[in-house]
């Protein structure tokens, strides 16, 4: 647990690709979760589950794709 900006981040994960952070997804205050991709632009958004924040911010990656094999 960490305090940020006045109020505390009770869960925060760095998202990686080939060893370089990339983003994070964090549990708020208030059980929400959020996630953000450091690109330019940025790009960000929120999800009720932790197991959803990580699905949106691969999507946002592009990591989705990658992963799946092509037909």
């Amino acid at each position: 647990m960490r305090a940020v900006g006045g109020y505390v981040i009770e869960n925060s994960y760095e998202i990686l690709r080939n060893g370089i952070v990339v983003g994070k997804v964090q549990r708020e205050w208030g059980g929400r979760w959020s996630w953000d991709i450091f690109t330019d632009p940025k790009e960000y958004g929120w999800a009720d589950s932790m197991t959803e924040a990580l699905h949106d911010a691969r999507n946002a990656l592009g990591l989705r794709k990658a992963s799946a094999p092509a037909r």
